[in-house]
């Protein structure tokens, strides 16, 4: 296997600029590939295994070249992968659908090894799996990039609100808007969205400073559809708003964590009050390497308004790109950190709520943020004005993609729950 040059190196630039910190990490080539293998035993059976692996690394992603899954991918007799971490024995399991939702990539696992199996059910069809390249983490820690105002004074924190975005290495947020989705930094797109993974629950680093990944259930892989990015603006005009498709157990980022934060009409402008900011950002000494880039927090006082740019003096460093910027006594977002810049007189800066374009980026949702709108009549899912097979068909599409219509029953999940709601509604006819 032949490694490529780290991906630290491509973003050191932007980093600086940002206070943006990427999670220290390396390409490695292989050459995995199943085949076409099928099932024509009694029962489910395991029709390919490989262990994958990248000695020493920290944690190891997969990403599929080629990927033929049989089976409906709505029936329980789906063929599906199954990686599982030979380190910790974190488990998950990808189904056609699933692979979909995570363009072709896996979780984050902790540990230089995995498992990849091919489990197919017997008469069900062709399958393949093949891994030509997979990323694997730096064993130690990636450059700090400070932006504190003194002493580093923050200290750890559990906001389940937040999120470690990967593998650019910033924070994310929930907002209570229709859908739940995401704000953070738009400098934290700088590349295609189609691999980011937000991450809840975020375990303390290793010694060596390098992350530690949670369990893939509180992994979630960014919809690509629904991003919206300035892509790194000037101070005052950096954002971002997306959202995420469901984890391992179909539930979405807002149901497995149930809280988020609600934002203010408009930044405050007044000096002295108290602002707190919380994210993922790095460490170096004498504050622990187990509290890189997991999350912390700091309450410092604002500083000062400018149209659309804020400025604070609370600590912060690579990493903390995209933390809510919180008006300590409300509670409320009041904008978004995005520069480093602090110092005893001058402060860290960010980007204010009301910043026009993040606002119709909010008011103009995309992907799995905009909220279900059902038709008239619900099963009528294409809109013709007839019941019949295509509405099946129109269903299973949406389900699929992701599309919040195919909540049928409204529960915030899409599972195989929704096809029996349909197919009720699609018997009752419209009413």
């Amino acid at each position: 296997m032949n490694r490529t040059m780290p991906v630290v190196a491509f973003f050191a630039f932007v980093a600086a600029a940002h206070a943006q910190a990427p999670i220290p990490q390396h390409t490695v080539r292989t050459a995995v590939d199943s085949g076409i293998v099928s099932n024509a035993g009694p029962g489910a059976a395991t029709v390919f295994m490989a262990v994958i692996e990248d000695r020493g690394a920290a944690w190891v992603r997969l990403n599929f070249s080629d990927l033929l899954l049989s089976g409906d991918p709505h029936a329980a007799d789906r063929s599906f992968l199954r990686i599982t971490s030979l380190q910790d024995g974190a488990e998950q399991v990808l189904d056609a659908t699933h692979a979909r939702y995570w363009s072709g990539t896996t979780a984050y696992f902790n540990g230089d090894a995995v498992m990849l199996e091919l489990v197919a059910f017997p008469g069900t069809g062709d399958n393949r799996v093949s891994v030509r390249e997979f990323w694997a983490g730096d064993p130690t820690a990636g450059p700090v990039i400070d932006s504190l105002c003194g002493a580093d004074n923050r200290i750890p924190s559990q906001d389940q609100r937040q999120g470690r975005l990967m593998p650019i290495g910033c924070t994310a947020w929930l907002i209570g808007d229709a859908a739940h989705c995401f704000i953070t930094a738009g400098h934290c797109f700088p590349t295609a969205s189609t691999t980011a993974v937000v991450q809840f629950n975020v375990p303390l680093s290793n010694a060596n400073g390098s992350t530690v990944n949670p369990p893939p259930a509180d992994q979630f892989p960014v919809q690509s559809l629904s991003v919206q990015t300035t892509g790194g603006g000037a101070i005052g005009s950096d954002a971002a708003y997306f959202g995420t498709n469901v984890n391992t157990l179909n539930q979405t980022a807002f149901q497995r964590q149930g809280v988020f934060y609600n934002l203010a009409a408009s930044a405050s402008t007044s000096a002295g009050q108290p602002i707190t900011i919380t994210g993922y950002g790095t460490t170096s000494s004498p504050i622990s390497p187990t509290w890189n880039q997991v999350q912390k927090t700091h309450t410092g006082p604002f500083v000062l308004k400018s149209g659309t740019r804020i400025t604070y003096q609370v600590d912060t460093t690579g990493g903390n790109s995209g933390s809510p910027v919180e008006d300590t006594t409300t509670g409320l977002a009041i904008g978004i950190h995005t520069h480093a810049g602090c110092s005893a007189t001058n402060g860290n800066q960010g980007t204010a709520i009301e910043f026009a374009t993040l606002q119709n980026y909010l008011a103009n949702p995309r992907g799995v943020c905009i909220p279900p709108v059902p038709p008239a009549c619900y099963p009528d899912c294409n809109e013709d004005s007839a019941l019949n097979l295509s509405d099946f068909g129109c269903f299973q599409t949406k389900f699929a993609t992701g599309d919040p219509y195919a909540d049928c029953n409204a529960d915030g999940v899409r599972n195989l729950a929704d096809f029996g709601c349909f197919s009720t509604k699609f018997a009752l006819g419209c009413p």
